[in-house]
């Protein structure tokens, strides 16, 4: 029953709905190799995201930012 999750839910479900049709539509038959899991740290502060990670936190950010 919390709204929140339930739309974090169906951003997801659109998002992957989303990538598998960008899949489908590719015309290149080229990969990429595996990207190193490299860490990003501010010394500073400890703050830490590792490239995995980015993409959902980027996305999440996104997500927050204001939009018609």
């Amino acid at each position: 029953n919390n709204i929140h999750e339930l739309n974090l839910v169906n951003d997801f479900i659109s998002g992957e709905k989303h990538m598998n049709n960008e899949i489908l539509s590719r015309t290149s038959d080229e990969t990429f190799d595996a990207a190193e899991d490299s860490i990003y740290k501010v010394e500073k502060t400890g703050a830490s995201i590792s490239i995995a990670c980015s993409v959902s936190l980027l996305h999440h950010y996104c997500s927050r930012l204001p939009h018609d």
